[in-house]
This record gives structure tokens, sequence and C-alpha cells, in this order.
């Protein structure tokens, strides 16, 4: 393999430098415990600035709302659990020097009252297909139908009773609102054809902000609203917002997926396809012509992430970072191209094909140079197969060839150009070794903030957080 401008030992360190985070919690609650476990070994107790700055890196979820909010006290509309999914479980968040955001946390609600069968899939039911993840789902039982009678479609011309996605959707959006601190002004979401609802980082305290600034006005009759929208802003970056989806259980595994369990592979073992097949999977609220739900394989993808080596995660991690760090150089458009989940998708193929211990400390430059190279080349041919399903094509809805083609050469050139590489990776572990952060970053800006006050005559009454530090 041929590198233009490459000290491979180099960004094989960087790769190797690259902490991975817990795998497979169920919770932010078990994200937060597991990952500190990890960064209390990885820099033991006598280390406290390493592991001041590690921990930075760990979420912080408002205690309000929680899942029991979104939840009415009586059927049908009752979450039976909450599953933590997307980067946070899969331990693919990735975080840098102090300007990049807490990404945001992904959530499934699981209804209570409903879920679909082996036999609703032989049925009808569902209505899968193997060249596209969309159904229809019907509900055919007669107490299920009184029960969801206002979450079924108006239409009069189909064949049973068909659950409505977007009247579910209206549903949750609407218990959501009723929340007695959540802002109805701006954030406001409205309900669309999309499968997740986003809570925004700053809807849980703006009230309560607003309150305490009308407070504080009145009672010392001056204008606190700077200090407020500092702390509106503060929150900004240390909590996360949410990306909430609904989900119904499903029994078995899709038919319209079976060729994942027979096709020829080398990973994962077969213990594990057994599992994740016996597991189940969801469907989620997302409209499209082909149907009114989404089949999701977010715990199967946790999963298989989950048997990953810590070489082939720390891989994977250094891809994302990789095509994260330069992505929006590519292409004013690059975010409606390039999605989290096509990186994961490569990832997953490349990894089928090889054994798990193949990628060693000295093939790990290899690995993720294959990796840009097959993203590349899957622009190239607009053609990527999903993971489960590979007859639908994730790239199918791409149009502009020229500009993706000019996308794949930037990923191929990046490819043999270590040191870009390198800076990509340093710029997400130097927040370990380096004392830059989030948290030294607001101290800076508190304090001239603080400084401007005080020059003004006007002190804002707070002591400096620097103050008692040195």
């Amino acid at each position: 393999m041929a590198y233009s401008t490459c000290d491979t030992n180099a960004l094989r360190d960087a790769i190797l430098r690259m902490w991975t985070p817990a795998v497979g919690a169920k919770s932010l609650y078990e994200v937060t415990v597991r990952n500190q476990q990890k960064i209390n070994a990885s820099f033991g107790h006598g280390n406290f600035y390493g592991r001041l700055m590690a921990s930075r890196n760990i979420p912080m979820r408002p205690f309000f709302p929680n899942v029991q909010d979104y939840s009415d006290n009586q059927p049908p509309f009752e979450i039976a659990e909450e599953i933590l999914s997307g980067s946070w479980s899969e331990g693919l968040f990735l975080y840098g020097h102090s300007k990049i955001k807490i990404p945001d946390v992904d959530y499934m609600l699981v209804l209570k009252n409903i879920s679909f069968s082996k036999e609703d899939q032989l049925s009808g039911n569902l209505t899968l297909k193997e060249d596209t993840p969309f159904v229809y789902a019907y509900i055919t039982d007669e107490d299920s139908v009184k029960m969801w009678n206002e979450f079924l479609a108006d239409r009069k011309d189909v064949a049973g009773k068909r659950l409505s996605s977007r009247k579910l959707k209206q549903k949750l959006h609407q218990n959501y609102q009723k929340l007695p601190l959540i802002s109805q002004s701006d954030n406001s979401n409205d309900v669309d054809d999309g499968a997740a609802m986003y809570i925004n980082r700053v809807d849980y305290a703006t009230p309560s902000l607003k309150a305490a600034s009308k407070v504080l006005t009145n009672q010392f009759g001056r204008n606190f609203g700077n200090i407020i929208d500092f702390a509106r802003e503060l929150q900004n970056e240390i909590f996360t917002g949410s990306d909430i989806v609904l989900a119904i259980s499903c029994e078995g595994w899709p038919c319209c997926a079976i060729e994942w369990i027979n096709r020829d592979r080398i990973w994962p073992h077969r213990h594990v396809v057994q599992k994740i097949t016996e597991d189940g999977f969801h469907i989620v609220p997302k409209r499209l012509t082909e149907g009114d739900f989404r089949l999701s394989f977010s715990c199967a993808e946790t999963k298989l992430i989950e048997n990953l080596t810590e070489l082939q995660h720390k891989v994977l991690r250094s891809f994302k970072a990789a095509v994260k760090y330069y992505q929006d150089t590519w292409s004013p458009n690059i975010k409606e191209i390039i999605t989290t989940y096509h990186l994961k998708t490569i990832a997953f193929w490349h990894f089928e094909k090889i054994t798990q211990g193949s990628i060693t400390k000295e093939t790990v430059v290899t690995h993720l140079i294959l990796l840009l190279q097959e993203l590349a080349h899957a622009l190239r041919i607009r053609e990527l197969p999903m993971y489960f399903m590979p007859k639908v094509n994730l790239f199918e809805n791409v149009e502009n060839s020229e500009e993706t083609i000019k996308i794949a050469e930037k990923i191929d050139q990046l490819a043999v150009e270590c040191p870009f590489l390198i800076i990509a990776l340093e710029n997400i572990t130097c927040c370990f070794r380096q004392p830059l952060g989030l948290a030294s970053f607001k101290m800076g800006e508190f304090t001239d903030f603080s400084s401007r006050l005080q020059k003004t005559g006007k002190s804002s009454g707070v002591q400096n957080p620097s103050e008692g530090m040195m």
C-alpha cells in the first residue's frame, strides 16, 4: 500500500492512543459509571488532572424530564422501557477541543401495550420486503384494536386496522409539551415524517432561567440578562440534547433479513448471530411511501460493536474521527451525504471479511486506510448495501454524481496523507494529555466575563470560580 507523505509509525501510535469508551450501556447512568471506571483504570487515582479532563467527556443529562414524563399513567400510551442507543451506547461518541459540543443522546422509548410476534410476520400484519426497511403495521386482535383505536389510520380503504406512526408521534409530542418546565416558544418541535423528536438541551431550563432573571432584576434593581445568557450557554455546552424515538418490540428476526443469518462470513461468530436474532428487533415511526414505520436494528448494531476487539474499536473510532474532522471541507451538503450510519456500515462489511486476529498493532494503519478507501469507492459508485438487508442501497438517493466523485477523491487523498490523519486523531485525544478542554475553556470565559463587569463597576455578585483553586 503506497502513501504519499506518511509516517506510519506516528499514525499507528495515534490510533493506539485512541481511548475506547465502554460499549453496550443500556442507560446514561450506566455510561457514566462504566466510563468512569475505565477512566480511573486508565489514569490511576494519582493522576487527578488526567481523570478530570477525561471525565468531562462523560455526558450530563438534566434530571428532568425522565422516561415516565413522556408516558400516560394508563393504557394504551405507556412506556415499558427506555433504551439508550446510538454513539453513547456504542462507544463511538467523539469529543475534542474546547469548542466541540457534547453529542446528543439517542433514546428509544419502547411502548408497553403493543408488540408484534413471529405470527404477525407470517400473516402479513408487518408488510416486510427485502428491498425496503419500511413497513406498514396492522392490528387485527379485537382487544388491541379497541385499545389503540385513536392511533389507527383514518383511511377506510385499507384492509385491517393500520397503525398510524404520525398519531403516535403526535401523542409523544403532546405529552412533552405538557411538562411544566418546558418552554413553549421557539423550541417547540413540529411533528414531521422523521423518526426522532429532538429535545433541545436548553429547553429544560429556559423558563426557570427567565424566572430567575426576573427575580434578580426586581431584587437588585438592574438587569441580570448577561449572567442568564451565560448560564444558558454553559448549559448548552455541558448538558446533552436528546433524540427521542418511539419503538415497538418485534419478536424473532425479520424474514426480509434472513440473508444476514445465512450468508458466509468470518465475523461475527455464529453464537453472536444467534443471540442477536433471538433478541428480536424494533419498528420505529418513520414514514416513507413504502411504509409508515422503519425497521430498527439499533440493538443489533450495538451488540456487533460490543463484540469487536479493542483494536477493532480503535480503528472504527479513528475512521469516524478522521471523516468527521474533515468532512465540512469536502462539501456544504456533506451531512446529507455521509452519516455515522454509513461509516458503521462500511466498517461492518470490512470486519465481516477478515479475522479479528488480523487487526494487530502493526496493521491498524492498513485497516484505517482501507476503511477510508472503501468509503470513497462506495461514494464513487453510489452504492452502499445496508448491512442487514443488502438489497437496500443506502446511497440510492444521492443524486449529484459529480459532487460525490469529488468527495471520493478527497477521501482517497486523505487516506494516503498520514500527517492529516494524525491531526484529526490528535484533535480527539489531546484533551487527555494537554491542559485544554471544555472546563478550562469555560473557566476562562467566565473569568473574562466577570472582569468586564467589574471594570464597569457592576459586580456580578458571584464569586469567581477560579478563586481558591490556586
